[in-house]
């Protein structure tokens, strides 16, 4: 009797369960039901702008004040090189009609707005001014003013715009400066023209020429040729952090500009920081039998770069004596001084040629900006002492 008492009281239990458990489902079920029916949520916005909490009649007012709030605050611009511009808004004309005509309840929508043939232009003309028409002349505007309308219209708070995604193929294949390394032997411009035929510099990166060209089986003499010609092309660009040592002993070839001496053992190497968000192209050619052009190839540069080598001091040279006795006055060029102690005669031997201390100083000028010059490099051509044969007797003596 007990036992029979108590599975009744279980599957009394189960069925109260089951029961409050389905009356649960429905309760959730209906009150879900209920508050969709009655505060029929409304989703329709306009890009950020949300319009569900309005009457419909209200939408103009509203989407013109919001609008011109957001044209206030927007911050788009649009960068190359360094250097951004900020995009002037104004140009666009919201039309709250054109965009209420198109408007789809419970969704999001976009803003229309009007540039005109005027507004365009303007902007494009602060584009090339503040670019540079060099640079400009790659720019598609086309394509960058569609994606900046769409953008405008989806009213996006911050964007920001890299100048080279809307520059042609041909921007990054202009020649920006070439240099010509003659008097060269036939050998070595031969065996660079067989070796390598262009280098890569490559974006944001340390260029180092010797990791460029490891395993080209140059010799050190015509690693240095080619290193000569890119300092000469590298002076009038961004790059900075020049890391080399020019030859003292100065090739017959060199230049001042032009001198740059690799020994890849010692680790003499020729290298920079490429600072911009690209590469740029480096091209080495045979031009004769004697001589290479290396020609330097990237995007134009917005900034205008200029160097000039300046000599800054001149280290006097120093004259040596060789004791000769057999100098009298029968030698041929003999210079003879008298004293009132000895005789002196002298041969000149070798000249004497001062040293010469050098800097590289290039001015940059930034659009709108003041230039600013500073000294990128530091060559120093030592002094060659002058030689003389000489002959001292005593007067009175032999």
């Amino acid at each position: 009797m007990a036992e029979t008492n108590l599975r009744v009281k279980r599957n009394i239990y189960l069925m109260l369960s089951l029961v409050l458990l389905a009356l649960s489902g429905l309760f959730a079920a209906g009150t879900v039901f209920t508050l969709s029916v009655i505060l029929d949520i409304d989703r329709t916005s306009v890009g950020h702008i949300y319009l569900g909490n309005k009457p419909a009649a209200e939408y103009s007012g509203y989407l013109e004040r919001r609008v011109a709030d957001w044209a206030d605050t927007a911050e788009y611009e649009i960068g190359f090189q360094g250097f951004a511009l900020a995009i002037d808004l104004s140009v666009f004309a919201f039309d709250a009609d054109a965009t209420l005509d198109d408007l789809v309840r419970d969704e999001d929508n976009l803003a229309r707005f009007d540039l005109s043939e005027e507004g365009e232009a303007i902007l494009l003309a602060t584009i090339e001014t503040s670019f540079t028409p060099a640079v400009y002349d790659h720019f598609e505007a086309e394509r960058f003013i569609e994606d900046l309308s769409d953008d405008v219209s989806h009213l996006y708070q911050i964007k920001n715009y890299r100048l080279s995604d809307y520059l042609d193929d041909a921007s990054d294949d202009t020649l920006l400066a070439t240099a010509d390394v003659a008097g060269l032997d036939p050998g070595d411009v031969d065996a660079i023209h067989a070796a390598l035929s262009s280098l890569s510099v490559p974006a944001a990166e340390r260029f180092s020429l010797l990791d460029a060209l490891d395993g080209s089986g140059l010799t050190n003499a015509q690693l240095s040729i080619v290193a000569s010609g890119l300092q000469a092309v590298t002076a009038d660009t961004a790059f900075h952090s020049f890391l080399y040592r020019s030859d003292p002993a100065a090739p017959a070839w060199a230049a001042i500009g032009m001198n740059v001496r690799i020994l890849a053992v010692n680790g003499f190497d020729f290298s920079f920081f490429n600072p911009m968000d690209f590469a740029y192209r480096v091209e080495i050619a045979k031009t004769d039998a004697t001589t290479i052009t290396v020609a330097l190839y990237g995007h134009p540069y917005i900034t205008t770069y200029g160097s000039v080598w300046e000599r800054q001091a001149i280290v006097p040279f120093d004259v040596e004596y060789v004791e000769d006795p057999t100098l009298d006055d029968a030698t041929p060029d003999v210079i003879v001084t008298e004293t009132d102690d000895e005789t002196i005669y002298r041969v000149l031997v070798r000249d004497g040629t001062d040293g010469e201390i050098w800097f590289c100083l290039r001015t940059a000028t930034a659009p709108g900006e003041d230039p600013v010059t500073e000294r990128i490099a530091i060559e120093e051509r030592p002094a060659t002492a002058a030689i003389y044969r000489e002959n001292i007797v005593p007067k009175g003596g032999d």
